[in-house]
């Protein structure tokens, strides 16, 4: 077990994603997965013409109960700069649905799945094939990280397969526009597609649209020279 400063935090999960060819993602919101993991892993399916299966699972945006006990939870965390409401904690949940499927169809060799949860967890967990690493809602908690020699990296993935049986999946194979194509209508074609039946407004649709083509991270920033380091050998 390795615990991390929240520092090194994007580096491992920049190592964690290289050459994986499967990635799994535990979780509430998914921010970080959708602004950050998810256009990592299309451009590698890109760059290497190979296939990466990746499997979401997030809070069910339907679940009242669910959403408003996130929300609350992560509002009584003392070191987070501002609270945020439930419908914010919606948003972000339809964003990084409408963003897996904008990178379903941009990049055919990303295969991903999205499952919803009814039940909520304060801990993340997001799995590649070298390591598994477990965070908090607060970007500056530590981490910890289990390597895939490991005997909580098994049981880590026993557990994530359980969630494959338990969680709703959403039907991927419904077909979707890509980003530049992006309209409010098509998000609510979308949704209402996949049975997902929120109280949206049209500044609601706005935001979730923004949200869904966002690359940032709530991390420590230094990935993006990581990344340079990286790629230049």
């Amino acid at each position: 077990m390795e615990v991390l400063h929240p520092r090194l935090i994007n580096t491992y999960h920049l190592q964690s994603r290289m050459n994986t060819k499967t990635w799994w993602y535990n979780g509430n919101r998914g921010e970080y997965t959708r602004n950050v993991t998810l256009p990592y892993l299309a451009e590698t399916c890109r760059k290497e013409s190979r296939s990466i299966r990746v499997n979401l699972h997030i809070l069910h945006p339907d679940n009242e109960i669910v959403c408003k006990t996130y929300t609350e939870y992560r509002n009584n965390l003392s070191d987070l700069d501002e609270d945020i409401i439930k419908e914010k904690t919606i948003q972000d949940l339809l964003a990084t649905i409408v963003a897996a499927y904008l990178w379903k169809e941009e990049q055919p060799y990303l295969d991903i799945k999205v499952y919803l949860k009814n039940n909520f967890s304060p801990i993340r967990i997001e799995m590649s094939d070298s390591m598994v690493i477990i965070t908090r809602e607060d970007p500056r908690d530590p981490a910890i990280v289990y390597q895939h020699s490991s005997l909580f990296y098994n049981i880590y993935n026993f557990d994530l397969a359980q969630g494959v049986k338990q969680d709703i999946p959403l039907d991927m194979t419904i077909p979707f526009v890509k980003r530049s194509k992006l309209t409010n209508k098509k998000i609510k074609e979308l949704l209402t597609s996949i049975k997902i039946t929120p109280n949206i407004t049209d500044d609601d649709l706005n935001k979730i649209k923004e949200l869904s083509i966002t690359k940032t991270t709530p991390y420590v920033p230094g990935i993006s020279s990581f990344i340079r380091t990286k790629n230049n050998g």
